[in-house]
């Protein structure tokens, strides 16, 4: 959680829109997150104002994208910028941003199209990798109208993302 997100979800207590039982549910949530390589606090903004770096030099791709994975479902904007090199390239089926800048200004607007409660679509991933490319297999929505599958590929050198492009997305036929 970041404190933008615990600012707004005070505000929506304080003005009624959520009970005093889910405010104690976000702020309770496990602050950390066990990638099996590393633990990440992912409260270390929330108490700090600046999240954990994770030190990207020698780690796979497998590894990296599983970190990138945990801090875009954690929707740690920080943390999500930390796994791309300076100039990384982003291509996903409506745009190409190129450069952190465009990275933070992409994600920021994708992030903030949720408030704490009211989420992000809810997503069933799995990493792999081969060589240099890590790949993300994921499921948006599973078991729900709407559903959408699809895979984003990464290439990974010396444990920053150099380029990231979603290679399809399509919706996911519903089970008979």
């Amino acid at each position: 959680m970041t404190a933008a997100e615990a600012i707004q979800l005070l505000e929506e207590f304080r003005t009624g829109k959520i009970a005093r039982a889910k405010v104690l549910h976000a702020f309770q949530a496990a602050p950390m997150a066990d990638l099996g390589f590393a633990q990440v606090d992912t409260h270390r903004a929330l108490r700090r104002g600046f999240p954990e770096v994770i030190f990207g030099a020698g780690k796979t791709p497998e590894q990296v994208v599983k970190h990138h994975w945990d801090a875009f479902s954690h929707r740690d904007l920080e943390a999500v910028l930390s796994d791309y090199a300076e100039d990384a390239v982003f291509i996903a089926p409506n745009q190409t941003v190129q450069g952190k800048a465009a990275l933070r200004q992409m994600f920021a607007k994708y992030f903030s199209a949720a408030t704490p409660l009211t989420s992000l679509p809810s997503f069933d991933v799995k990493i792999t990798a081969d060589g240099d490319v890590g790949y993300e297999h994921w499921v948006s929505n599973a078991g729900r109208p709407g559903a959408l599958e699809g895979i984003d590929a990464f290439v990974v050198r010396h444990g920053k993302i150099l380029f990231h492009t979603v290679v399809g997305v399509h919706p996911v036929e519903a089970q008979k």
